[in-house]
């Protein structure tokens, strides 16, 4: 847990707590219950509520990445904002919103007014909304990595599959993540004069700053959208061609096939111990190793023209 307190405000930030630490948690800061039955839960849907205490609960899911299987998993996070403090809690490290706590500590006494809620809130999404719009924009790169592959290389290795597949895994989990949060934005924007206090002519400043997340929020979904359509294109692509591949490999095998089935017939015909002609011909031999050679190269020449 790590607290920061200064004259006027208070910023909390937690990872993972146990039922203790969010017990221990309500009892200092007398939120309401309803949110802590929220924070037992180990699966948060996006929600906000505002209480009548004008306490403001946000639960957004975000994305954590984990190198080892190159993949996002995901990272609920909640937000409690109160006249005076704002507690935020992970249910993993996030390097960014320690940063966020970091620059909070070196905050001058001046800086702290009602306004500093909203600013927190702020912070955190429009923090998380960048570092998912720098991802997407190196997906981006990869992609177009990918298609030079695809374009100029004349084996294929397996890595390309799984490349696109994981790609693909990880911007239909960004959609599947950011895109219920228009209505939270929605609901933030509703809240925003309490949230506030009554501060209209901050408000309407502030109104601006959703407007800028909502716009965030909707490049991430349109970029992942488009990129998601393009690994489809890959994908099948990819899918044509290994069918080629595999035709051009099969008809290979069918003409081996073809050759070496009349070969074996000659050879076997005359491997079988029953009188035949010439068989005392030390010549023989060599006629048979002509003849064979004449009927590769003759069903060759068919099968090409054919």
């Amino acid at each position: 847990m790590q607290i920061i307190k200064k004259k006027n405000f208070t910023r909390i930030q937690l990872t993972d707590p146990s039922k203790k630490e969010i017990n221990d948690l309500q009892k200092t800061y007398e939120f309401h219950e309803l949110i802590l039955e929220d924070l037992y839960e180990r699966n948060h849907e996006n929600k906000t509520d505002m209480y009548d205490d004008d306490t403001l609960y946000i639960s957004l899911n975000f994305l954590k990445y984990t190198s080892d299987s190159k993949t996002y998993i995901v990272n609920p996070f909640q937000i409690i904002v109160w006249k005076w403090y704002v507690i935020t809690i992970g249910r993993y490290v996030s390097t960014n919103i320690d940063l966020l706590v970091q620059r909070a500590k070196k905050w001058e006494l001046d800086d702290q007014d009602e306004d500093t809620l909203f600013d927190v809130v702020y912070e955190v999404l429009n923090t998380m909304y960048d570092k998912t719009i720098k991802w997407i924009k190196k997906a981006n790169q990869s992609i177009l990595l990918l298609q030079e592959d695809f374009l100029h290389t004349k084996s294929l290795q397996d890595d390309y599959l799984s490349d696109l597949i994981i790609i693909k895994l990880n911007l239909l989990a960004i959609l599947h993540t950011f895109r219920p949060q228009r209505e939270i934005l929605s609901e933030l924007n509703k809240w925003l004069k309490r949230l506030l206090w009554a501060n209209t002519h901050k408000e309407e400043e502030y109104a601006l700053y959703i407007d800028d997340l909502d716009a965030k929020l909707d490049k991430i979904i349109h970029n992942a959208h488009k990129l998601v359509d393009t690994l489809s294109l890959l994908s099948d692509s990819y899918d044509t061609m290994m069918s080629i591949r595999t035709n051009k490999q099969v008809r290979i095998l069918t003409i081996i096939t073809a050759i070496t089935w009349i070969l074996t017939l000659v050879v076997g015909a005359y491997g079988m111990n029953v009188q035949l002609p010439f068989q005392e011909s030390p010549a023989m031999f060599w006629v048979l190793m002509v003849v064979m050679w004449l009927i590769t190269f003759l069903l060759l020449y068919f099968l090409k023209k054919k």
